[in-house]
């Protein structure tokens, strides 16, 4: 179920939690962390009432609770929320959740339009970890895809997607990931059309 949610699966994430809930011998701790995971995938599904009402129920971090105050239009509280999760990465050296944290903290940025401090937490981004994360290279480098659009840089959004195209040309099935990819792609296509028209 992890693993899908990651990939932005979060129909067939949502079925893995459930089947696991009904289990026998579940321990409180592992149901609480599927209640947990829930909230998340009926947010990423779309359901953000059932995410709330989750949510209300159970213990859920600080990361998922910032993405539930961003679907709902607080944007400023999350980004405070995942500010103060990265400063906790950072002391505590959790590299996976700086990682994590930079990663929706740069989305977040951009969607309220500040161009300049999205782009200096996706440059802190791409050296949270090494290269060689597929994972992380595949989630950062559509939406850095994107920003560069957003900012006029066509050639450095073409750099970007080069790296999707040789992830994805490796074969593996990226799931709703490959969405984000397809979508950058897009979106760069028609400013290189826009580029080529007014030249």
């Amino acid at each position: 179920g992890w693993c899908q949610m990651l990939m932005r699966d979060p129909i067939e994430a949502t079925r893995l939690f459930t089947i696991g809930m009904e289990r026998t011998g579940l321990s409180p701790h592992q149901r609480e962390r599927n209640f947990e995971c829930l909230a998340l995938t009926e947010l990423l599904a779309g359901d953000l009432s059932r995410a709330k009402a989750l949510a209300a129920e159970h213990r859920v971090i600080p990361t998922f609770r910032s993405s539930i105050a961003f679907r709902e239009g607080n944007w400023e509280a999350a980004i405070e929320m995942h500010l103060a999760v990265l400063a906790w990465a950072r002391k505590t050296g959790h590299r996976w959740d700086e990682a994590n944290t930079l990663s929706i903290l740069f989305e977040n940025v951009f969607v309220t339009g500040d161009l300049a401090r999205a782009t200096e937490i996706l440059r802190q981004a791409l050296h949270a970890y090494e290269p060689s994360d597929l994972l992380y290279e595949i989630r950062n480098r559509p939406e850095a895809a994107l920003l560069a659009i957003a900012a006029g840089r066509t050639e450095e959004a073409i750099e970007h997607l080069e790296v999707c195209r040789a992830i994805i040309a490796q074969g593996e099935d990226w799931l709703g990931r490959a969405g984000l990819v397809a979508r950058a792609e897009g979106v760069v296509a028609a400013a290189q059309r826009r580029d080529f028209e007014t030249h």
